[in-house]
């Protein structure tokens, strides 16, 4: 339903004028947190699930009778006490999934379909005549749509209108239940935040292609970036999971002990924190493809099996200390320090401080000083003093014996880009040609708002409208290791890419600044390092915090990007 200007207005404004609904929903929300925390508290390290997604399809796809949805809740009942479904008309999911939870004891997530129009239309129908005849006693919420930002099926500002649509319409009726919306963390935009009750955000660290190892801690940087944008409002994780067979995704291996692990890791995490979330998912659903897609569930797809990856024990939980908080100080973790000169692995650290106007002291005691070329100016940077690059003059950096970065490396820096001038800016490179089969290259370009990582032979890696904002300090990190490239803006992973050529040593010598040509940085960096080895998610997120609360206030992580890149960082789209 595209709503006209004025019905949009009207919506927005009887939303507004409606202070003792929002004051409830707000005052339910509260109660629901608390109690999930007292409930955890008395029941200790059990193997409780917040909540886990149901399809109410049978494994050939076909709609399920009630009476297997109400088998399937006998079931889940016994490990949780909340269901989301994907749809409230199609297969008759709402009316099954009401009827069977108030059977069982479980309340339920309603999905409206946000496309197409027909789709939304009848799910929206559906909810009046659902109130209607069985009531919401036991209806946590409705959510419209999932991934429909990520898939870019719909604009922020229709799903925003269509949220206040519902919102307004189930008000109408008398339903004061919470409205949401399920998409990637890093698409919330201000405007969508401001019309849920909920933010709700769905993420996957195999999807991410991390390492299991780092699984928990992409979450919990995911989780903590959206602390910063949620204005205070309840946060849930709408979806989130390890799949226990199917396809590698880069360093994400699908495997039974790793679903196992990622399962422990993330629940007792979660019920730690009393962070709602609903698991992904109930039962496999085969019907969606035969390798990965069907082997999420935590039973098999006979609905009666349980995998054996699918057992919790809370016992020796990973601290959620360091992950989970605002602060800004550097956790304590094997991460490199951004002031120092004998940095965890370092290989190539230029702080900017000593203000040498024609040498670059290489500060990891690796002898990789730098040779100005041009007019290299300083001033205030992110901690201590920044090098002022140009392009007319052109002013760069040649570093000694930097041309030997291949294979596995990151690059970590500050820019503060004062405009969004029209031109290519080489932050680093060791490419006479972007096409050049030896080298590397990291690339800013101002008017596209975009990052590249150019490898072997020309592969680019390229991320844009990322959000980045001019005239303040904005971090960037960029992990390599091999094929696989991941990009990290403010602390937060943007995209990962695995099909770029591995980088072999070049001939040529390394630039910063530019590329030895024009397309140079017009602008400040400070802080650049290389490091010898791949970074973590949360070794980048400690680099950019550490360096961070040396700057006080001024670059907060609401310049993160909230906006997609080319790799995926959740499941591929995928009809539930």
């Amino acid at each position: 339903l595209r709503l006209t200007n004025t019905n949009t207005h009207s919506r927005i404004a009887s939303h507004h004028k409606t202070t003792n609904e929002m004051y409830t929903i707000s005052a339910l929300m509260k109660i629901m947190s608390f109690l999930f925390v007292i409930t955890w508290m008395i029941t200790g390290t059990s193997a409780q699930l917040w909540g886990v997604n149901y399809g109410v399809q049978r494994p050939d796809g076909s709609c399920s009778s009630y009476a297997q949805v109400l088998a399937d809740f006998q079931i889940m009942k016994t490990y949780t006490s909340r269901v989301r479904i994907f749809t409230v008309t199609g297969c008759n999911g709402g009316q099954f999934a009401i009827q069977a939870g108030k059977a069982t004891g479980i309340s339920v997530f309603l999905s409206v379909q946000a496309l197409p129009d027909a789709a939304y239309n009848s799910d929206k129908a559906g909810l009046q005549q659902l109130y209607n005849t069985l009531g919401f006693s036991n209806v946590l919420g409705v959510i419209i749509g999932s991934e429909d930002l990520y898939r870019n099926d719909i604009s922020a500002d229709l799903l925003t209108q269509k949220i206040y649509d519902v919102k307004g319409f189930l008000r109408s009726i008398g339903a004061n239940v919470p409205v949401t919306h399920a998409d990637v963390y890093y698409l919330q935009p201000a405007e969508l935040i401001a019309a849920v009750d909920i933010v709700m955000f769905n993420a996957y660290s195999y999807w991410e292609g991390v390492n299991i190892d780092g699984a928990l801690a992409a979450i919990q940087n995911h989780y903590s970036y959206v602390q910063t944008i949620a204005n205070g409002k309840p946060i849930y994780i709408g979806e989130t999971a390890w799949p226990n067979a199917g396809q590698t995704q880069a360093y994400a291996v699908a495997s039974m002990d790793n679903m196992r692990t990622y399962l422990n890791q993330f629940v007792c995490w979660a019920n730690s924190i009393g962070l709602p979330y609903l698991y992904f998912e109930a039962f496999d659903e085969p019907w969606k493809g035969n390798d990965v897609e069907g082997n999420w569930g935590l039973y098999y797809s006979d609905h009666v099996t349980k995998k054996s990856g699918f057992s919790i024990s809370c016992a020796g939980s990973p601290s959620t200390s360091t992950s989970t908080s605002t602060s800004t100080s550097t956790p304590s973790s094997q991460v490199p320090t951004t002031n120092s000169g004998t940095d965890l692995r370092s290989a190539l650290y230029y702080s900017f401080d000593d203000q040498n106007p024609t040498t670059i002291t290489d500060a990891s005691g690796n002898g990789r000083n730098g040779q100005v070329s041009g007019s290299l100016t300083y001033s205030a940077g992110v901690s201590g003093f920044s090098a002022k690059f140009t392009q007319n003059p052109l002013t760069f950096i040649l570093v000694n014996n930097g041309n030997n970065f291949n294979g596995i490396f990151s690059v970590s820096t500050w820019f503060n880009i004062p405009s969004a001038i029209d031109t290519r800016m080489k932050i680093a490179s060791s490419k006479l040609n972007w096409n050049d089969n030896a080298g590397w290259e990291l690339e800013f370009y101002p008017t596209a708002n975009s990052l590249n990582f150019v490898g072997g032979g020309g592969a680019v890696a390229s991320w844009a409208n990322l959000g980045i904002r001019f005239g303040v300090w904005n971090h960037v990190a960029t992990v390599i290791n091999q094929n696989a490239v991941t990009m990290y803006v403010n602390g937060v992973q943007v995209g990962n890419v695995q099909y770029v050529t591995p980088v072999t040593s070049s001939t040529r010598a390394l630039y910063v600044g530019s590329n030895g040509q024009p397309d140079g940085v017009t602008g400040n960096l400070d802080e650049f390092h290389v490091f010898n080895l791949a970074l973590s998610a949360a070794q980048v997120r400690s680099i950019y915090q550490s360096s961070q609360s040396s700057q006080g206030p001024t670059t907060t992580t609401s310049q993160i990007p909230t906006s997609t890149s080319q790799a995926p960082t959740s499941k591929p789209a995928t009809s539930t």
